[in-house]
């Protein structure tokens, strides 16, 4: 079980001007100039935690249903396997007196970042837990909540989505394609992009703003999975989230200029085996009278 989560000290002293730097390398301690006071514009901040073993996973989320258990209803805030590469020395917060003389002293652990397409927005949180998961991917008790809890306040706005394009089949044909790539232009690194459309179905019926699918937006491109989707798409719109918010829709086009229309078929093919005809053999010989005269 995990013990003593709480946010990052490093980042929580830090200005938006010095976390701009900080994110430059991470690794480079910055020194902040701002109290310790778990309040902070950091979208995606770090929570140090003691506890668990090498190849084990820390898993930060919010126990949305107070059960302390990740489960259904809960939210992924984060996920880092256990190594060397994510230690750390932070200050023990709960006996910031202990070490004398107004000293804080030191607990060795590991750290867990909430992941960009988990980016929090505005508000107090005071239901961060964390897991820790076994390979076998079995999760233990959940541990307290984060020390203190942490609240965020950002002027921050995701950076816009410029455009968005995909390759469609040619001459509209069908396609069992089980995933699609878009290029993106602009974007907030590490959102997520919904796609949505309006579907016409073999019937002939048409469902608009259906929603499709959705990926992370890395180095310009999101990945969707399309091995699901039957039937022809047309008018694709793109929204980036993040923080917690929707920016204005983006319609899709075709790679290289027009309406992006996709036609899906993952039905699989039909072949009905009949069993085969009897066929009546005829045996020529003797009969039984001939024989025994």
């Amino acid at each position: 079980m995990a013990t003593n989560l709480v946010f990052d000290a490093v980042q929580d002293r830090l200005t938006e001007a010095q976390y701009a730097e900080y994110l430059k390398n991470p690794a480079v301690s910055v020194i902040g100039t701002v109290p310790r006071d778990f309040f902070t514009s950091i979208q995606r901040p770090r929570f140090n935690f003691t506890g668990g073993d090498d190849g084990q996973t820390a898993v930060l989320f919010q126990d949305r249903n107070g059960n302390n258990r990740f489960d259904e209803g809960d939210i992924l805030l984060g996920r880092q396997i256990i190594d060397a590469k994510n230690l750390v020395s932070f200050d023990n917060p709960t006996s910031a007196s202990r070490g004398g003389q107004g000293s804080v002293s030191q607990l060795s652990g590991h750290y867990v970042d909430v992941a960009p397409e988990n980016a929090l927005a505005n508000g107090k949180y005071t239901d961060i837990k964390l897991v820790l998961q076994s390979k076998a991917g079995a999760n233990g008790t959940a541990s307290q909540a984060a020390i203190n809890g942490i609240q965020i306040s950002s002027n921050k706005k995701a950076a816009a989505v410029q455009s968005v394009t995909g390759a469609a089949a040619d001459a509209g044909r069908k396609t069992s394609a089980i995933s699609m790539e878009f290029a993106v232009s602009g974007g907030e690194p590490g959102a997520r992009l919904k796609f949505f459309a309006d579907v016409t179905d073999g019937s002939g019926k048409i469902t608009t703003g259906v929603e499709i699918g959705s990926g992370l937006l890395v180095d310009g491109k999101v990945n969707i999975d399309t091995s699901k989707l039957e039937g022809r798409y047309a008018n694709i719109k793109a929204i980036q989230t993040y923080a917690g918010s929707d920016s204005p829709e983006v319609a899709v086009f075709r790679t290289g200029g027009g309406e992006l229309v996709m036609n899906w078929d993952h039905i699989a093919p039909t072949v009905t085996i009949s069993a085969p005809a009897t066929v009546a053999r005829l045996t020529v010989g003797a009969s039984p009278a001939l024989r025994s005269a």
